[in-house]
């Protein structure tokens, strides 16, 4: 096969040693050592330092600034050592362009999902050629010493890492004969296609590049020994996935995306050469993952490899030249002590990369070695006994087909289910009768039915329930599912991985989703995705939530809901004890019903623009629907509001009645995972601010073609500011991946 010669890094190089070993067939062949990581970006010692302690003298704004420069650089990264900054200052590491920042403040980088932090890390990888790094500080005076920094690493050009394949002997050992490697999107629609999503790659702190894979529905992640073999090194990785083309002809770059840039460490062994970490983030509802075999391999098993060898976008072995089945397809050749051997192609790179037994889609090895044979030295029953009670739930025998696999434990609906946590081939029986709400989803397919999911978000931000298919449906084909749902607020979301929604070009797809009252929503005609929210039953209280973000004068601000009888139901302020240009939100949950929010300035300026770029929001939390807005007014801003209707979704203001033009700007869909949409009627430029709960601006820019890229955001909530001269929307968003 043609290989793909396009790639960003090179991750590992190989070394070997001869010694001598029979196959199955009585063929003396070489035994090679495993592979070492290669650096494939050059380290930098530097001693930049702030003051210490860093604002004896109580100053406001930016006090550090330096920028970092490599031209033709494929990526930055700095390491950051004895940080220690006040709560509320931040620096932040800016790409200037994209107008993307990376932001540490208090002690360092989180590296948990428990929120640890330390104080001596690598930040999170940069893909550009500079980056400015600032300390923002809010003017109090601080004891604390600020941060030093002590070396930088610049990737290695393309260029670069083609000349050091060209001159490197030994890169080509681990192609056995003809190279049959090939795009992952060759494979699109396939279940080895399905499996790959949950394979990444490994950026190892400032230089070294890895393959590592999914174990398990709780996030772990798993490696070779050599890869990431301390805390250290598993608290500085950064984990990126989706780092592939879309186009099996080697086009037509996926977004990729890096989840995290940290891990806990949890087991190591040098002998099987695995170390399973764990990330700060579970990104398997839209990763899936893996799962490994407590059976242990045979000679004539087919396999297949997923991961990035020669640092190039994703590829998948299935096919060799020497060594396969009487079809061409890779197999198992050699099975010896603790591991197997096998003559599938791979590369500097592949080093943790799962081989899967092609018949059941589990994991069998762990890639370590090349040589041709290449192979493993950790079989999967190996691997089970050595990681023990540290094994992932779903980590052993679950050959579920990708994202969202069966626990039966979790709270939501996933896998096979045929309700949350119950149901299929795996979990107990669901109840014959839903107690709760029942919805029925239908949907027909066009004629791409693997372009086509959904996913289910309650109120509170999670996945309770989910689907997405591949070939197996066949064209123009219906499927139903049948949801037990609490009484709850939340977000259906169909999906079309295409864009082109699905229904009318290509079929006549359509979907309806049906609750106790009737239709919910009906469609099929959309581009990439389209976002409906509902709630069902009965809610005591409905949450909202109210962001102020103050403007040089806290202490002139204050405000109060009252209902529609005139009562005051909750107030607040004033505010002489909030920082200027801080971010305060206030939850409140008020019983269903109409409202209305007064926010008021007692010196009669506003919130906004004379004195500080004030504003407030009122979003209702179950829906993310924005109930008011405001900031640029003189003594007080009144909005009316309804909770736990159809007005939800509609922002309601004191002159509701005067609007005669129906324009519109909003946004979908909420959460979101990467890219958040726009829809309006308004034919100009819009730009937009992305601010976190401390009221930093982490993010600005004009939109481009109604969509905002918000994937190098962690996940969390935030305030996204969207407007022009005629038009300006306030929301919190959540981002989840």
């Amino acid at each position: 096969m043609k290989n793909i010669c396009f790639f960003m890094f090179l991750l590992c190089a190989v070394t070997f040693a001869q010694n001598k070993n029979q196959n199955n067939n009585g063929t003396t062949i070489d035994n090679p050592i495993k592979q070492t990581p290669l650096k494939i970006g050059d380290e930098f010692s530097v001693n930049i330092k702030t003051p210490h302690p860093y604002n004896s003298i109580g100053k406001r704004g930016v006090l550090f600034e330096k920028e970092f420069y490599s031209k033709n650089s494929s990526y930055i990264k700095l390491y950051f050592e004895n940080f220690n900054l006040l709560p509320g200052d931040y620096v932040e590491i800016f790409d200037p362009s994209t107008g993307d920042s990376i932001i540490y403040g208090e002690r360092g980088k989180v590296i948990d999902e428990n929120k640890t932090m330390i104080s001596d890390f690598w930040s999170k990888v940069i893909f550009n050629e500079k980056v400015i790094v600032r300390l923002h500080t809010n003017g109090q005076l601080s004891n604390n010493y600020g941060f030093d920094i002590k070396k930088v690493a610049y990737g290695y050009s393309e260029e670069r890492i083609n000349k050091i394949i060209s001159q490197n002997e030994e890169l080509n050992k681990a192609i056995c004969e003809g190279d049959e490697k090939e795009p992952i999107e060759c494979y699109n629609g396939t279940e080895m296609y399905e499996k790959g999503k949950s394979v990444c790659r490994l950026l190892i702190g400032g230089s070294s590049l890895c393959t590592g894979w999914l174990l398990g529905c709780e996030g772990n992640l798993m490696t070779n020994n050599h890869c990431i073999g301390s805390s250290s090194e598993a608290a500085n990785t950064d984990f990126i996935f989706n780092y592939q083309y879309q186009n099996c002809n080697g086009t037509n770059p996926a977004n990729s995306d890096v989840v995290a840039s940290s891990s806990s460490f949890i087991k190591t062994n040098s002998t099987l050469d695995y170390t399973l970490v764990k990330l700060p983030v579970n990104p398997t509802a839209q990763y899936g993952y893996l799962s490994l075999s407590s059976v242990a391999p045979v000679v004539g098993d087919r396999i297949y490899i997923v991961g990035h060898p020669g640092g190039r976008r994703k590829e998948i072995t299935v096919n060799t030249n020497i060594g396969g089945t009487a079809d061409g397809y890779a197999q198992v050749n050699i099975v010896n002590t603790n591991g197997i051997r096998y003559y599938a192609d791979t590369e500097g790179g592949s080093s943790g990369s799962p081989v899967l037994k092609y018949n059941s889609n589990l994991v069998v090895a762990i890639h370590n070695t090349g040589g041709c044979p290449n192979g493993s030295y950790g079989r999967s029953d190996k691997l089970i006994e050595s990681i023990g009670t540290s094994m992932p739930n779903c980590g052993i025998d679950d050959s579920g087909n990708g994202g969202g696999e069966p626990t039966c434990s979790d709270g939501i609906q996933n896998g096979s289910e045929t309700g949350i946590d119950c149901g299929g081939p795996v979990c107990e029986p669901c109840q014959t009768s839903c107690n709760e709400n029942q919805v029925e989803l239908s949907i027909t397919f066009d004629n791409y039915p693997q372009e086509t999911s959904w996913d289910l978000v309650n109120g509170t931000g999670l996945i309770v329930a989910s689907g997405s298919y591949s070939t197996s449906n066949a064209d123009g084909s219906t499927i139903a599912k049948t949801l037990c749902l609490p009484d709850d607020c939340y977000t259906f979301t169909m999906r079309d991985s295409y864009g082109d929604g699905i229904c009318c070009a290509y079929g006549n797809g359509s979907y309806s989703l049906t609750g106790p009252e009737g239709v919910i929503k009906t469609g099929g005609a959309f581009s990439t995705s389209e976002a409906t929210e509902f709630c069902l039953g009965q809610v005591a209280c409905v949450d909202v939530s109210l962001d102020l973000k103050f403007d040089n004068y806290p202490e002139e601000t204050s405000w109060e809901i009252k209902d529609d009888t005139g009562a005051i139901v909750t107030s607040g302020g004033t505010y002489g004890n909030q920082a200027d240009g801080s971010l305060l939100t206030i939850e409140e949950c008020l019983p269903i019903g109409c409202y209305s929010l007064t926010v008021k300035d007692s010196y009669g300026d506003g919130m906004c623009c004379a004195y500080g770029d004030g504003l407030y929001t009122l979003v209702n939390t179950a829906t993310g629907a924005t109930l008011a807005s405001g900031g640029a007014f003189s003594r007080s801003d009144t909005n009316r509001f309804c909770v736990g209707s159809e007005v939800t979704n509609t922002l309601l203001n004191n002159n509701l009645e005067n609007l005669t033009e129906a324009t519109y700007l909003n946004t979908y869909p909420n959460p979101i995972n990467n890219i958040l949409y726009i829809r309006t009627n308004i034919n100009k430029t819009f730009n937009y601010c992305v601010y976190n709960l401390k009221g930093q601006n982490i993010k600005k820019g004009v939109i481009s073609n109604n969509a905002i890229d918000l994937s190098n955001l962690n996940n969390g909530a935030y305030i996204l500011k969207i407007g022009n001269d005629d038009k300006q929307i306030i929301k919190k968003i959540i981002k989840v991946n």
